[in-house]
């Protein structure tokens, strides 16, 4: 073993050709050698910058429990070659069992494959963990491929654990509170995981998981990416696409309170994220100008007061919203700010003001066999009154025990409501006067309400509040001799088309406002018996 070398002007070294047995480190100092360097003592106060200065590969360094204690700024361990253009990295460091306090780095490992941090404790510090950097000087390596940062807690920090530009990134079973920017940052990362941390935030507090790409020209982008069984207290999980650079990205069975998943600023370009299984409390998923996402399997509970949408498509394209759970938000669903291209389906949602709501001019959604119950609306379109001619639809839901099965308002472009079973609610259908639509209709002539099941809906089958005509026929009111009229002197009301009068014993129509004892809802012919494959359990006729 090499005898140590004090120089009055830099830390000192420590070098060994021995790996098998463990040197005692008392104060800053450079590694030379592979070994296992063990901290004898806490160093504190500490004025080198790095304290601990690692120039070799295949090192560990043991803290034994002791702390590196700053000023408050340089970097407590440093494995950082990025000197040479051609010398290799410092792979295989290990740094454990250690307290870093108050430093603006913690832990530095830019172009050191392999490297590892755990059962770390970070406080008072900038950036707890730098893995990589994405530093693009020509023929300089900064990865730090295989890294991983486990078992370890950071508090009162800026950022946790940075990455960049690096692959096959692990941060798993860590703890952070009480962070600023970022708990755990993935920027221009592929393939890495991160796993089982619990992220708690406070309202000054940034991302609590965070998917980025800051430079596509480096690792093309970040993509295969997993965050997954994390939780996270009042903090959010962001996916940010600046254009095609995060792709595949996936977010699984995390646990979110008081938080958010976010996945954004992308509009028209394939992002192929999956949000699935994750449990949400008092938080909410928005998907804002991406395309491609899929959000499934995800369970939202909102005891209480609830977020303003539970799940949120903001002009946002071809993405799928499916098989989740959602109980008491504002609104389980919403599309808005051109939407298009969306599919919601087989997505249960109850006790909310609104199940799904398609509004701001969205067009060519879908919104399909999802169970809409005890809502004050299962499904709202409103103020929709794009240039595009593609109709929204709604298709073979169960729509039931709502105030209003579907209420639609504002709307001048084509709506399509198809094979739904609407029942025991208030109103069946509302159509809502608005003074907003075409001069040359009132909303009412652009829906089509055919083969429904509208029956035991207390008040109205279909009401329709304009003076221009809904076209509802063939559909099965409740009873085989049609649709019923609403209580009025003037009733029964006669088909606005045919002049068949409504007097049967099924669900109610409305009267026009403009013509008395004749109805505003064309409903004959009418079916005599239920679809067989109305709602979204396709249920026969009885």
């Amino acid at each position: 073993m090499t005898a140590l070398v004090v120089a009055s002007t830099a830390a000192p070294t420590i070098g060994t050709a021995q790996t098998s047995h463990s040197q005692s480190i008392t104060e800053c100092t450079t590694i030379t050698d592979p070994g296992v360097y063990t901290l004898g003592t806490d160093i504190t106060n500490a004025t080198a910058s790095p304290c601990l200065d690692i120039e070799s590969s295949d090192v560990v360094v043991d803290g034994n429990g002791h702390t590196l204690t700053g000023d408050g700024d340089g970097v407590a361990v440093n494995a950082n070659q990025t000197e040479s253009r051609t010398a290799d990295g410092h792979a295989n460091v290990t740094v454990r069992d250690l307290t870093v306090d108050s430093w603006g780095t913690g832990l530095n490992f830019v172009f050191a494959p392999n490297a590892t941090a755990t059962d770390l404790t970070v406080t008072e510090t900038a950036i707890g963990v730098q893995v990589g950097s994405l530093d693009t000087r020509p023929g300089y390596e900064t990865a730090s491929d295989g890294a991983m940062v486990r078992n370890s807690t950071f508090e009162h920090v800026e950022s946790a654990v940075r990455t960049a530009g690096s692959n096959r990134i692990e941060v798993v079973d860590n703890a952070i509170t009480t962070y600023e920017t970022v708990g755990i940052r993935l920027d221009t990362v592929n393939d890495a995981i991160v796993s089982g941390n619990d992220v708690v935030a406070t309202a000054e507090s940034g991302d609590a998981i965070q998917v980025r790409t800051s430079d596509p020209a480096v690792n093309d982008g970040s993509s295969d990416n997993v965050v997954a069984s994390n939780r996270i207290v009042n903090g959010a999980i962001t996916v940010e696409h600046a254009s095609d650079d995060v792709t595949n990205t996936h977010l699984v069975d995390n646990e979110v309170v008081n938080g958010s998943i976010a996945v954004g600023l992308a509009r028209g370009v394939p992002t192929q994220t999956r949000v699935a299984n994750n449990t949400l409390t008092h938080s909410d998923i928005t998907v804002s100008f991406a395309s491609a996402v899929t959000i499934e399997d995800n369970v939202l509970a909102n005891p209480g007061t609830g977020p303003r949408g539970s799940i949120a498509l903001r002009n946002a394209g071809s993405n799928t919203v499916r098989n989740n759970t959602i109980s008491g938000a504002e609104t389980g669903v919403v599309m808005s700010q051109l939407a298009t291209d969306n599919t919601i389906t087989a997505n249960t949602i109850t006790d909310t003001d609104v199940g799904v709501s398609l509004r701001s001019n969205s067009y060519n959604n879908t919104i399909e066999g999802n169970t809409l119950a005890d809502n004050a609306i299962g499904v709202e379109v409103s103020f929709v009154d794009s240039t595009d001619d593609r109709a929204n639809d709604i298709r073979g839901n169960d729509i039931m025990n709502n105030t209003d099965g579907i209420f639609v308002r504002a709307l001048d472009r084509n709506l399509v409501v198809e094979g739904n079973d609407i029942q025991h609610n208030e109103h069946g259908i509302t159509l809502r006067a608005s003074a907003v639509c075409s001069p040359t209709a009132e909303g009412a002539a652009f829906v089509a309400v055919h083969d429904n099941r509208i029956a035991n809906n207390t008040a109205y089958g279909v009401l329709n509040q304009n003076a221009d005509v809904v076209n509802a026929t063939s559909n099965y009111w409740g009873a085989s001799d049609g649709p019923s009229s609403a209580a009025d002197v003037d009733a029964p009301f006669a088909d606005p088309v045919t002049g068949t009068l409504a007097n049967g014993s099924g669900a109610a129509v409305s009267e026009d406002p403009n013509s008395a004892g004749q109805s505003n809802v064309h409903f004959d012919a009418w079916l005599q018996q239920a679809p067989e494959d109305v709602g979204a359990g396709n249920q026969s006729a009885t």
